[in-house]
Parts: structure tokens; C-alpha cells; sequence
């Protein structure tokens, strides 16, 4: 797992338990219907896998732009957070970074909790 790779577990620290049985314990069962229907993207990770990723969101944090999103090529309920930067000259009309500063990235966690995990929260 890579630094901007987070289990959905530990972001929400147990907060949320399902109560479908299924004993995990986080597991929105209308986000899997909601994953479908959101705007996708396919990714090329550092080590070669290809996944493919609905977004969750475009958000701002400090003076960046982030972007969540979620692997819906795989089972477990994976976010992925990069820095999101708009370039009309790349033919996708952006690209995206790896946070390497651990400030930043705890910042940007906090402020992805806040709007998302509050959000599945309510």
C-alpha cells in the first residue's frame, strides 16, 4: 500500500458499524450502488497494477486540490487520496501527484474525513 492508499477502516477509526452481518465495520451498502453511477477513472499504481476508480470527490485542502477516489476493482473498500492538478495541456486535462510530506498528507486525511466520513456518517 502506498502512502496515498487508505483502508476506509482506519479513516473512519470504527465509527460505523454495518449491521448487515457482515462484521466489518464500515460497509455502506448504498455506496456500492452509489460507486456505479459515479464518474470513473482508470489508474496505473506505482507497482504496475491497473485498477479502476470511481471518484468520490475534487476537494480543496489548504492550498491544493485533492481528489478521492475509490477502487472498485476490488473487493475491500479502498481510498485513494492524490493531489489533483488541472492542465488543459495533458489530453485527460490533468494529472495527479503522490503527497510525499506526512504534514500534508495527515492534513488533507482530516480535511478528506470531514466531508466524506461525516457525510456517510449523517
Amino acid at each position: 500500500m502506498n502512502s496515498n492508499e487508505k483502508d476506509l477502516n482506519n479513516l473512519n477509526n470504527g465509527h460505523h458499524s454495518c449491521e448487515c452481518g457482515c462484521n466489518c465495520d464500515f460497509h455502506d451498502h448504498e455506496l456500492d450502488d452509489d460507486l456505479e453511477e459515479m464518474e470513473s477513472i482508470i489508474l496505473t499504481l506505482n507497482d504496475g497494477r491497473v485498477i479502476d476508480c470511481a471518484v468520490l470527490g475534487i476537494f480543496d485542502s489548504g492550498e491544493n486540490e485533492y481528489i478521492a477516489l475509490v477502487d472498485t476493482s476490488s473487493d475491500e473498500e479502498m481510498v485513494l487520496i492524490y493531489r489533483y492538478i488541472e492542465d488543459e495541456n495533458l489530453e485527460e486535462g490533468f494529472k495527479l501527484e503522490n503527497i510525499e510530506n506526512d504534514e500534508e498528507y495527515n492534513k488533507v486525511i482530516d480535511t478528506f474525513s470531514e466531508i466524506f466520513i461525516d457525510e456517510v456518517e449523517e
